[in-house]
């Protein structure tokens, strides 16, 4: 049985044209690249603090705020699954909730664990094309207006944030002038280019802030846990940064992005290294625990979703 689903899988994957030498050689490419590219981000954290102070970090954490900081980052991305289903829906595909929920938890799984290959996004496109109501442009269009929304969050956020870090004024107030800028922006080029969606856009946009404050308040745990009672400002901004980073899409699943994001701008502020070193090892946990939830999406792997008839639903 999980033989037959993981040929299914390879199959879905390959839909649309099967994979010639350069394509896998491409990929192949792709994959020992972003290898080497978190390898690199990593020897150059671990280059410049020292292992014994993370380690002594690490097996002092408080269990309870790490499981309470997992929960919130599970919540996160249940927010997540309903936002890009108020896309879908908008699209002309009505999938139940906790269908789309599987579904996301298994694109999960194919971002970080496969992203070599087929990412999760692409994955999903592909299964749910199959089906009618909608079209292939409009599943694409709500995907990748799902991504960009949650990213304009995750900006404006971090720009409210890095008002409070101690960097030139002229910084600040370019960080000032986007926070109307961006949103603004948005709304413009949702009416002018994607008419289709324009009433998602308080709504998706409100959901995408809660995301963005669910994971900030995973990140306030994770910094209980490692028993830091100082002025979380700066490390929150910071991990807001590295956020923004570890969505560009240069190193296997994210590793290294946060922690090297989190070193250069602890060097660049001049932090002490008792607060790089705090830094760097809220970047290392963010990413288990993302791991962690993630590897739920395997059990969708091996048991095959089952996509309903497309017709209107309630929930």
């Amino acid at each position: 049985m999980a033989e037959e689903q993981i040929a299914r899988h390879s199959t879905l994957a390959s839909s649309g044209g099967s994979h010639n030498r350069a394509g896998m050689a491409k990929k192949v490419v792709l994959f020992i690249g972003k290898l080497l590219v978190s390898a690199a981000m990593l020897w150059f954290v671990f280059s410049r603090i020292g292992l014994d102070q993370i380690t002594t970090l690490l097996s002092n954490a408080l269990w309870y705020w790490l499981l309470a900081a997992t929960a919130l980052f599970a919540l996160s991305k249940w927010v997540s699954a309903i936002r890009l289903n108020h896309f879908f829906r908008a699209a002309g595909l009505h999938l139940p909730t906790r269908i789309n929920l599987k579904l996301y938890l298994l694109g999960m799984f194919y971002n970080l664990f496969l992203p070599g290959g087929i990412s999760g996004d692409a994955y999903k496109v592909i299964l749910l094309r199959q089906h009618k109501g909608t079209t292939l442009k409009n599943l694409i269009t709500a995907t990748l207006l799902d991504r960009v929304t949650g990213l304009v969050a995750l900006v404006m956020i971090t720009l409210l944030l890095v008002l409070l870090l101690p960097i030139p004024v002229h910084l600040r107030v370019m960080a000032a002038l986007c926070i109307p800028l961006i949103p603004t922006i948005a709304r413009w080029a949702l009416n002018r280019y994607f008419k289709l969606y324009t009433s998602l856009f308080l709504r998706t946009n409100v959901q995408s802030a809660a995301v963005q404050i669910l994971q900030l308040l995973a990140a306030v745990c994770i910094l209980k846990a490692l028993h830091f009672d100082g002025d979380f400002a700066i490390l929150l901004a910071l991990f807001l940064v590295s956020s923004v980073m570890a969505v560009i899409p240069i190193s296997f699943g994210g590793a290294g992005a946060r922690e090297f994001t989190f070193a250069v701008a602890a060097t660049w502020l001049t932090l002490p290294d008792t607060a790089k070193e705090l830094a760097i090892t809220l970047g290392l946990l963010f990413y288990l625990i993302t791991a962690a939830v993630s590897l739920t999406g395997v059990v969708f792997l091996f048991r095959p979703i089952k996509i309903p008839e497309n017709q209107p639903i309630s929930s």
